[in-house]
Formats: C-alpha cells, structure tokens, sequence
C-alpha cells in the first residue's frame, strides 16, 4: 500500500492551472493539422488533374476529358472553400476566412492574420488557369457541392471511359466508390439542414474531411499511374489506328486508279450481257473505291480532332459509317473488281484455259475473303454477347459438342424402338438359353483335407528349420510377447470399438499470484485476485456505493460488499452465456444483466433471480429508468420498456437506425441514445467510408426526435449525469477519445413546450495521443471529473467543466496486466473510490482521499 501525499483537490487545480489554458490551444492545433493535411490532400489531387489535361491535349477528342477535368476542378476548389470557412469557425486562431478573388474588402481585413496563419500555395504553370471561387458559399451548401461534385466525377469517368484503346479498373473503382460514398453522404447531410453552422455538426463536417481526404489520395494515385501508363498507351493505339486509315485510303487510292485503268478496255464492249455485266461491276468496283479513299480520309481527320465529340455523344449510324465503311467499301470494290475481271474474260474471248483459271482463282479468293470477313464479324459478335468470357473457337467447339450429343440421342432412340419392336422375339431366346443351363448337372468333387490339416501349434518338420525344431525340443512351441496396452493404444481401441462416450478433458486452471499493487502518487491501490479465471469485462459500484459488481468471461458475475473492506457478498454463475452488459437499478437494490438474447433481474442483497425475460433478437443495451419501477431494452431498431412483473408498457421502431445505446433521462419522459444510420434517406449505403452515427433526443410520449446530431467515430456507449449547468451526455467511441455533450432542456416560447438541445461540450484529448481500453465514467459526487482507463494501464482524469486533462494515475510498477473493462466511480464513499478489471482476472480498486473544494 501506498499512502497519499497530496490530496486531489491540489492535483485538480495543479491541472486547471497548467492544462485550462491550453486545452482550447491544443485543440485549435490538432483541428488545424487535420484541416491543412485534407487542403494539401485536395492540391496534391487538382495538380494531378491539371498534369493529367497537358497529357490529354495530345489526343484526339480530348475536349471532352479537358473539360469534365477542369469542371471537377472547379468543383474541388468550391468543396475547398466551403471545408475552409467551417475550419475558420472552428479554429479561429489558427486558420484565416477564406478569400474570394475580386472581394479587396475581405482580402483586406484578412491580411494580417493570414500572414500569420499557415498556408499552402500550390502554382501551377501560367498557361494552365486554376478555378477560383467568385461567389462566397454557404455552409448550407454542403449537401449541393457534395452531389454536385459526385455528379463531375461521373462525367470525368464516363470521358475518361470514351478511350476504348485503355481501360484502367483501377481508377474505375477509386472513382466509383468516391461517387458512392459522396451521394451517401449528401443524403445524410440533408437531414441537418439548418444546423450547419451548429459547433457539433460543424466538428462532424470537419472529421468528414479525414474519410474525404482518403479517397482523393486513392484517385490521385490511380490517376498518376494512368498518366504515366495510360495515356502513351493511348497514344500510340490512336497514332496506330490513324497509320491503319492512311494505309487504308493509299491502298484504295491505288485501287480505283488500277480499276479506272482496266476501264479504258472494257468501256468498248456494248450490247453483250457478260460485257454490261462487266461494266457494270468494275464501275462500281470504281466507286466503291473511290468511297473507302475517302471515307478513311474523312475518318482519319475526325479521330485526330481534339473538339470531336466523345463516343457516347455520336449517333451509333455516324460512328459505323466512320469507322467501318471504309473497310466495308474497299471488301466491296475488291469482290465487283474479281467478279468483272471474270466477265471480262469471257466477254474478250479469251482462251478457255484462261478464263478458267481466272474464275477458279476469283472464286477461290472471294471465298476466302468472305470467309474471313465472316470471321472477323462473328469475333465481335462473340464478344460483345459473351463481355470477353468466351472466344469464336470455345462458341464453335460448344456446338460441335452440342450436335455430337444430338446425333447420339438419336442413334439410342432408335435403338429404344428396335428393343420394343424385337422385344419379345428376344425374351424367347432368353428363355431358351435360361432352361438349356439350368438343365445341367454340376458335382462338386470331394476332397480330403487331411493333407493340409495342421495342428494349431505345429509345423510339419520337413517345413521346420534346425533352429525351430530345438526350440520345440526345448520347451514346445514359441510364443510370441503379448504387447501391454499403452495409453495410445488403449485410446485407438477405444476409438475401434465405436464407443460413443464422450470424452471430457478437464484443464485446471491456473492460480494467479496476487500482484502486489504498486504505490501511487494519490491514491492507494489494492488488488482482489483470484476472483475470476478470465479477463473481467464489466465493473460496476451501485448508486448507494454498497455493493461493486464485476462480470467476467468465465462467466461469473461476483457481487462485492463495499465496507471497510471489500469482501465478495454473491456469485452467480451463468450458464448460458457470458455477461454483455451490467446495469444497477437508481436505488442500488437490484442488478440487471443481460446475456444474448435474455435479461435478468437480480436482488443484491441475497443474490436470487427475481424475474428473467427472454427475447427473440439480441439485446444490445439495457436502461433503468429513474424511478426503478421500469426498464428499457435496445433490440436492433426497436426500443421496449418493461416493468419488473415482464409486461411490455412501451415499443418504438426506428426506421433507419441501428440502435447502440440509451440514456434514460431523469424526467423519464426522454432519453438520449445513439445509433449507426443503416441507410440514407434516399436508400444508399457507402461504400468505403464509415456509416454515419448520431446521436439523439427522443421524445418518447410523442414518439418523435427532438434534436439529432452527427458522429464519426464508431461508437461504444453513453452515460448521462447531472452538472453543474445541467445534464451532460458521456460519449465513448471505440478507438477514439470520449466526447461530453450538453444536453439542454428549455421552453419553446411559441406552444410553451419543453424541449431539447444537444451541444458538444469537449473532446477529451491527450497529449500524446493515447487509445482507452474501456469505457469511461463520470467521477466526483457532482459528476465533475470524468475518469478513462488508458491502453497502458493509466487512468486520466479529465474536469468535466473545462475539458482539462486534470491527472495521470500511473500504472502500479508491478502490475504488468492490461486493463480489460472500464472504470467505475463509487459515489456512495467518502474517499475516493474507483474500481478497474484486468485481463487475468483481478480487481483493482483505488481509494484514497476524496477532494473537498
């Protein structure tokens, strides 16, 4: 034991003196950081956009990406502002107001102080402009920008898309997930309109910027790859199809020169039908020619035009026309070329052999080109229909398989109708060849096994070594050692024996050794172990200070007495699960657990079960409500209030929330609670950001929520106690500091109702920055401090008033366990008196002198 050298009372104003004045200081300074990280964030991104359009002036129908990049541009820069003005709100001292450029009022007022805040210019080259903002923003404007700019994202995919020639997954997937998840949250912020310049949704918009910050990164980085990779490729696939028209159109500029050519021979030959015929073909052949030339001209000029319209702007006959005429009528002047060339040699009177030879050899060539031209067409049918899953040759070998199974089906159809046609002349035959068998005799012949009948223990001597004989001369035959069983073998007979007894392996549990508790600078500590053999989960003093309850994982919940000394009063063993929450009724006479899908009311002072009560779902969180004549239940969505006989005095569902936790308040009449949004308004869900929480006020005679604000952090529970100024909501977070709402209660002066405000009061911080294990606990009898077990052991003790970071209780020099539950303070003593768990099972409970200031 270690005794006190000072009281708490020198710490808390030792605490207020040195950490009061800093606290706000502190916060401006990590506000500020989080703040200029997301601004670099979204340079970083407009400076990637703006290298990515001088790489894009190099295509063709790049106005598109041009423009859609310099928009999504305009747009950041507008989400900037607005993200900016909501930090200056917040942290005034360490970031300026926004400035707009044409407004030399604004821009001078803010002179001075921006050259004392912290900024980050990014210049960009002279010939690239960079979006400003011309129009001061509201901050009511949040939920727009957020749409506005999902919706510039998707044009920028969707010009970005327009490049068949590359197509990068990754970006596809960065951006879609950022469209998602903007739209998610647009949806929800629709829900807080008129609050926005409210501190709490303030703080809410300004964490928002964390989980922003991370998808702009993503896309930049994605996007710097496909600046680096993507548009070279581009590059040269256009550059190759241009090569592809040009030799195109010289190759049909050839051809209709080689046509007009053999025209001056054939023109003269009139009134004969194969010399029309002629004629005829090679003028087309000609004109068709004539067509590919140009049209791979006029194609070639559109692809290299940098104001094109994109792809999915063109009507589907002018993309055809463009892109696939031209080889369509250079096919076509070949084949009237081959079939005139053929007329000609017939209509000139050629010799037979060479008229011959010409149409073989057309023939044979237009089939083949057909052929192939049949193939290639069928290749993107195919995969246009399949998406790239299957090839041409995979289709054809379906088929063949497809048809073998068909001629097969056939040949045992009609081998079905030949055995019902022959049927009975072949069960006669049966018959026949059946009663020619069993007509036979077959004698089994008698043989003698005296020949090969041997003696049990014998072996015949001409069969028996020397050394065998001698050993029977000894003393009879050899045995062989019976084996003794081992404990293996005796287990794999068991197991061969099919026994179906089941086998039960008993582990003894370690005894811990009690840890002698370390000397504090406060307080004493001591330590009660041996009381559980698993991690305790839960402490818990009652209201009146009587009693202290612990829960642990080897499912045990042991009831303390609180006196001189804590003795254990009660132990309840809980067989069907393990203990997921504690809750002491307001008079400290009965205890509430609740385990799975069952809650149970037990008496402290014998420890028996008064009532159980069980129910379909899983029971998140359970609530007395002040007069102890009730209690509440958290089941998903939906909010039960019982009384202790099991009747059900009270049901509420709420559409779109997930409940975690409730605080009844003491008019009975409300509780605060908080919850996890399963959807927007609108149906959405994100993507990869977190779900947005919130917690609220709820009106339960009128079944309606009066206030509601949002979180971000991933919540844990909440507690309510009274201050000074009112009631304060205690907000844990899992991995995150502890929040302290005010929870205001006025008049409306238009009907004279009571209702309910909710203000963030403080986040409690370290320095450094430090996780808690457990849940934190009002502390004091006037709730004024708020105590939080540290991930090392340390307990911090903050002023509930200021947020001042107050005292540090060190972790006891011999205690090398982690604390495993939170902390609870004992109202009911004189001295202080708080209580923690360790993950091997201890109980540590600090006491000493209570201040009195």
């Amino acid at each position: 034991m270690t005794l006190v050298s000072s009281r708490l009372c020198r710490h808390e104003l030792t605490g207020l003196t040195l950490f009061a004045a800093t606290v706000d200081e502190h916060l401006q300074y990590i506000g500020a950081e989080a703040f200029y990280k997301f601004q670099r964030t979204v340079n970083g991104f407009d400076r990637v956009l703006r290298n990515f359009s001088n790489a894009a002036r190099q295509l063709g129908s790049s106005i598109a990406i041009l423009s859609s990049s310099y928009h999504l541009r305009t747009r950041l820069a507008h989400l900037l502002f607005l993200f900016r003005e909501n930090a200056a709100c917040l942290f005034p001292r360490r970031i300026s107001r926004p400035r707009i450029d044409g407004d030399t009022e604004s821009s001078s007022a803010s002179a001075s102080q921006t050259r004392k805040t912290r900024t980050v210019k990014v210049k960009g080259p002279h010939h690239v402009a960079r979006p400003t903002v011309t129009e001061r923003l509201d901050a009511e404007d949040f939920p727009k920008q957020l749409e506005l700019l999902a919706t510039d994202l998707t044009t920028f995919l969707d010009c970005l898309n327009d490049f068949p020639e590359f197509t990068d997954e990754a970006v596809n997937t960065a951006i879609r997930a950022f469209e998602r998840d903007l739209k998610y949250l647009s949806s929800c912020l629709i829900d807080y309109e008129g609050q926005f310049k409210c501190p709490a949704v303030q703080q809410y918009l300004h964490d928002l910027s964390s989980d922003l910050g991370e998808h702009i990164q993503t896309i930049t980085s994605t996007l710097s790859i496909f600046i680096d990779v993507g548009v070279p490729s581009i590059r040269f696939a256009q550059r190759h199809g241009a090569e592809n028209l040009l030799n195109l159109s010289t190759v049909a500029t050839f051809f209709s020169a080689v046509t007009a050519t053999t025209l001056q021979y054939s023109y003269q030959y009139k009134g004969d039908p194969v010399a029309n015929a002629t004629n005829t073909l090679w003028f087309a052949s000609l004109v068709f020619s004539i067509a590919a030339a140009v049209n791979s001209l006029v194609g070639l000029t559109w692809k290299q035009a940098m104001y094109r319209s994109p792809g999915h702007r063109v009507p589907w006959w002018v993309l055809i026309w463009i892109k696939r005429s031209p080889l369509v009528f250079l096919v076509f002047s070949v084949g009237c070329f081959s079939i005139g060339l053929c007329c000609f040699a017939y209509a000139s009177d050629q010799a037979s052999v060479t008229s011959t030879i010409t149409t073989v050899t057309t023939v044979l060539s237009n089939v083949g080109l057909t052929a192939v031209s049949a193939w290639f067409a069928t290749e993107r049918y195919i995969y246009v229909r399949h998406r790239g899953r299957k090839w041409l040759g995979d289709v054809l070998d379906e088929a063949k398989e497809q048809a073998v199974q068909v001629v097969d089906g056939k040949r045992v159809q009609r081998f079905r109708i030949f055995l019902r046609e022959q049927g009975g002349a072949i069960a006669l035959i049966l018959y026949r060849l059946k009663s020619r068998i069993t007509s036979l005799k077959f004698s089994r012949p008698n043989l003698s096994c005296e020949s090969c009948d041997l003696e049990a223990n014998s072996i015949p001597a001409s069969e028996t070594p020397q050394e065998i004989r001698d050993i029977y001369a000894n003393g009879g035959p050899m045995r062989l050692p019976k084996r003794r069983d081992t404990t293996s073998s005796q287990f794999t007979h068991f197991l061969e024996k099919g026994d179906d007894t089941n086998l039960e392996f008993s582990v003894q549990p370690v005894e811990h050794k009690p840890v002698l508790p370390p000397r504090f600078k406060e307080v004493e500590d001591s330590s009660l172990p041996g009381i559980h053999r698993s991690a305790v989960r839960h402490t818990k003093f009652s209201p009146d200070g009587r009693y202290l309850v612990t829960s642990s994982w080897d499912r045990k919940t042991v009831i303390f007495r609180v006196g001189e000394s804590i003795t254990p009063h009660h132990e309840i063993v809980h067989h069907q699960g393990f203990v997921g929450q504690l809750a002491w009724s307001p008079f400290g006479n009965m205890l509430l657990t609740k385990i799975g899908r069952s809650v149970e009311v037990w008496s402290a002072e014998d420890g028996a079960r008064k009532a159980a009560f069980d129910r379909d779902i899983n029971v998140d969180a359970i609530s007395w409500f002040p007069r102890a004549n009730a209690f509440a239940t958290v089941e998903g969505n939906k909010v039960t209030k019982f009384s202790l006989d099991g009747s059900v005095l009270y049901e509420h569902s709420f559409e779109r929330l997930k409940l975690q936790d409730i605080a009844i308040l003491p008019d009975s009449q409300r509780f605060v609670g908080i919850g996890c949004l399963r959807k927007s308004p609108t149906g959405l869900k994100p993507t990869k950001s977190k779900a947005e929480k919130r917690i609220f006020v709820f009106d339960i005679e009128n079944r309606r929520i009066e206030c509601q604000r949002p979180l971000h952090h991933d919540i844990r529970d909440i507690h309510v106690g009274r201050a000074r100024d009112g009631l304060v909501a205690l907000v844990n977070f899992d991995k995150a500091p502890p929040q302290l709402w005010r929870v205001e209660l006025f008049r409306d002066p238009v009907d004279g109702t009571v209702r309910t405000n909710l203000n963030l009061k403080y986040t409690l911080l370290l320095k450094p920055p430090a996780d808690t294990t457990g849940p934190s606990a009002f502390a004091g009898r006037n709730n004024q401090y708020v105590l939080s077990p540290g991930r090392g052991g340390n307990i911090y003790v903050w002023d509930q008033e200021t947020g001042a970071l107050m005292h540090q209780y060190m972790r006891p020099v011999h205690f090398n366990d982690m604390i495993s539950s939170g902390v609870t303070w004992n109202n009911g003593a004189e001295d202080a008196m708080f209580a923690t768990g360790s993950q091997q099972g201890d109980v540590l409970v600090w006491t000493g002198a209570k201040p009195s200031c």
